[in-house]
């Protein structure tokens, strides 16, 4: 079966009509309403209008170095506010797509066709950032109108903080306040410092980007695509680098901006918080699987189900047709071909078929497990200055699952050294029984540098040659590494490739089984579920699950984390080493943290209206002087911070009435007689208005204290 379509030549559907092959075809209906066929429309289904249609793909094809079919034949099509996820296994080809829906590639086949005057922004896996600049110069290069405009009015203000008196800064401020006017400007300050700040990049913004990690230049380049406000972004894998909280919060910028975003992810709660549609890339052919993460599992295992079926039926024809081949005798051959051209074309449909699903088992096995493990006592850690650990007691049992969080920047990798003893101690120890083996996963990935060029099967041959237990011959340990790769859905034609060529994701799933290549009894996973696809997340789920030895797990995935530990190491942010122990699940805690602030808020308004009231009373009971009451010294304004103090006033007082008027065109709104795409091009406007008046009404509010 290709795209979706049901091959009615099979011999289920041959078969005498009964219960089963009923139940057949209503599941084969169910994965035929899967997703549109390519270059159909499906039946029942609305045609969508251009002008919904931000970006349509149309029968596109590619492949991976002239060989690996990536996609071919496919349509996708992206409506107007729609938030989709894009998700298939690793090496298929989903970073591949979004380079060829951002025009950064060009398909072998097909086309991509955008709607006039979209602005479009991509966000790859691992940004690259213009070297000899700095990190708000990228984030200013934005061709977004307003930000021009801004970066002049930020550079003319600095200029005239400097020389307060030269009348070329003045003039240069002045051009740059009438730019700012012009371009509606005054909300970006805002909105810039409001990102920047979500996603901790402020610190960043002077240094040179070149000079940034991985994780950081991921969060400028976030930072710098939300401010442009595209109507489509493309995402991929946005929530890797981040913390709980910044994805936290990702997640509730895009639900809430009329945007159109297209999220390659393996992160399923982001998934499932964010978008309203799975599209999966699977086998060159494209799905379009309607709802949440848990309705995508329930429409695949049903177009599964018939695959199956059709497979099995496909393999118990060819078996007949094999027997038919071998009774047949050499004269005849002739009087058969088309026959024999069928069996054929059959024979490479069954071989070409993909495994079935849930076939692959993870096994990699573990070195026995004395009973004394890890036990630290008292143990301090400072890295930098900071402390990760402060007289920190603790006694890792078998079977300890223990998940390590925490916001970036809290020491959670430094924790993982801590235990293999990569760091040095200010007090306290470890001890550390004979039988422990370790498996340290690191976040960094494999070193390019080192093993770019070696072969895959030569890098799990060695990561088994490693192991207490390895073979007696280099045989065996290469017919050990054979069945590590097939289980960890490596197929025989990548194992002679380079290290280096193989896909982000791939790298990350061979970068596994080399880890466990070396059967620990003591597994420190740093981000384990970065680049993974979910296929292979739930195959390593699945072996956690039955692991017995000792697993220390650093992870942002809630997903994840909620299914394969059972209690977290909360480090604080406050550099304090005072770690906490939470006996419940990732989800339990993020739920008490909420309560906390909520009640924190909650207690600030209460702080806030009391110290007022207070405040009012006193004033009541206290005689008029003549003498002024004493203020803290503040800088009065400057001639031009009066004029923008004004001209604010009357900003805001415009953008006001505008806002309203917009409210009272949403209010009235008739479907018989408006359209909705002016409807949403008006809550567009509402929500613009709002945040740009917020912008200036705080500023206002700056000026008014010194006023």
């Amino acid at each position: 079966m290709a795209g979706g379509e049901i091959d009615r030549d099979s011999a289920v559907w041959a078969a005498p009509v009964n219960i089963r092959a009923m139940a057949l075809a209503l599941v084969a209906l169910a994965a035929a309403c899967v997703r549109p066929l390519p270059g159909r429309v499906r039946a029942g289904a609305a045609v969508m209008q251009a002008a919904d249609v931000l970006v349509s793909g149309v029968g596109l094809s590619l492949t991976h170095d002239g060989a690996k079919i990536l996609f071919s034949g496919i349509d996708i099509q992206l409506a107007r506010g729609s938030k989709s996820a894009l998700v298939g296994a690793n090496g298929v080809g989903k970073s591949s797509l979004l380079r060829v829906l951002a025009g950064l590639d060009s398909p072998d086949d097909g086309r991509v066709e955008l709607a006039p005057g979209t602005r479009l922004h991509y966000v790859e896996q691992e940004p690259s950032l213009p070297p000899d600049t700095s990190a708000a110069n990228f984030i200013f290069s934005s061709p977004a109108p307003g930000v021009a405009a801004l970066r002049q009015y930020q550079e003319a203000q600095a200029a005239v903080e400097a020389a307060p008196d030269d009348e070329a800064a003045a003039e240069q401020l002045a051009r740059a306040i009438a730019a700012m006017d012009a371009e509606d400007a005054w909300g970006l300050e805002f909105e810039m410092r409001r990102l920047c700040s979500k996603l901790r990049v402020e610190h960043l913004l002077q240094r040179d980007a070149a000079g940034l990690s991985g994780g950081e230049r991921k969060r400028v380049a976030l930072a710098a695509a939300l401010l442009q406000s595209p109507e489509l972004l493309l995402l991929d894998e946005p929530t890797n680098h981040l913390d709980i909280a910044a994805i936290r919060w990702l997640e509730e910028e895009l639900r809430a901006r009329m945007l159109t975003a297209l999220v390659v992810t393996h992160d399923r709660s982001f998934l499932s918080a964010t978008c309203g549609q799975v599209l999966e890339l699977d086998h060159a052919s494209l799905y379009r699987h309607a709802g949440s993460y848990e309705e995508f599992l329930e429409s695949k295992q049903a177009r599964l189900e018939v695959e199956g079926a059709q497979q099995a039926a496909a393999r118990n024809k060819l078996r007949r047709e094999l027997a038919w081949v071998r009774k047949q005798p050499k004269a005849r051959e002739s009087k058969s071909k088309a026959r024999l051209e069928a069996f054929e074309g059959l024979a490479r449909r069954v071989a070409s078929a993909r495994p079935a699903s849930g076939e692959v088992e993870l096994q990699a096995g573990m070195q026995r497990l004395g009973s004394a493990i890890l036990t630290l006592d008292g143990v301090s850690v400072d890295v930098g200055g900071k402390k990760v650990l402060r007289d920190f007691s603790y006694e890792f049992l078998r079977r300890d699952r223990v998940g390590i969080v925490g916001p970036n920047g809290s020491g959670k990798t430094s924790f993982l050294k801590a235990i293999q003893q990569q760091l040095p101690f200010e007090s306290g120890c470890l001890t550390v029984g004979e039988t422990v083996v370790y498996g340290y996963y690191e976040q960094e990935g494999l070193p390019l540098d080192k093993i770019g060029e070696m072969r895959v099967l030569q890098l799990v041959r060695e990561a088994v040659s490693e192991s207490p237990e390895a073979g007696v011959s280099s045989e065996a340990d290469e017919q050990h590494a054979s069945a590590l790769l097939r289980q960890f859905l490596f197929p025989p034609a990548r194992w002679h490739s380079p290290v280096g060529k193989l896909s982000g994701g791939e790298r990350r799933r061979l970068q596994l089984l080399q880890v466990l290549a070396r059967r620990p009894n003591v597994l420190l996973l740093d981000e384990p579920t970065n680049d993974l696809d979910l296929d292979t997340i739930a195959v390593l789920e699945s072996f956690l699950a039955s692991f017995d030895g000792v697993l220390i797990v650093v992870s942002h995935d809630r997903y994840f984390l909620d299914k394969v530990v059972d209690h977290l190491f909360v480090l604080p942010a406050d550099g304090s080493g005072r770690l906490h122990n939470w006996g419940d699940t990732f989800s339990k805690y993020l739920e008490y943290c909420d309560e906390q602030e909520a009640k924190s808020r909650l207690q600030s308004r209460e702080r806030r209206q009391e110290a007022k009231g207070s405040a009012s009373s006193q004033e009541e009971r206290s005689p008029q002087v003549d003498s002024q009451p004493q203020k803290t010294k503040t800088k009065p304004l400057s001639a031009f911070e009066q004029r923008e103090f004004e001209r604010l006033e009357e900003q805001i007082d415009k953008l006001s009435d505008e806002q309203k008027a917009v409210q009272r065109r949403i209010h009235n709104f008739q479907p018989n007689k408006d359209g909705y795409t002016d409807l949403q091009e008006w809550n567009e406007q509402a929500e613009e208005l709002g945040r740009t008046l917020e912008a200036l009404e705080l500023k206002w509010l700056e000026l008014a204290e010194r006023a």
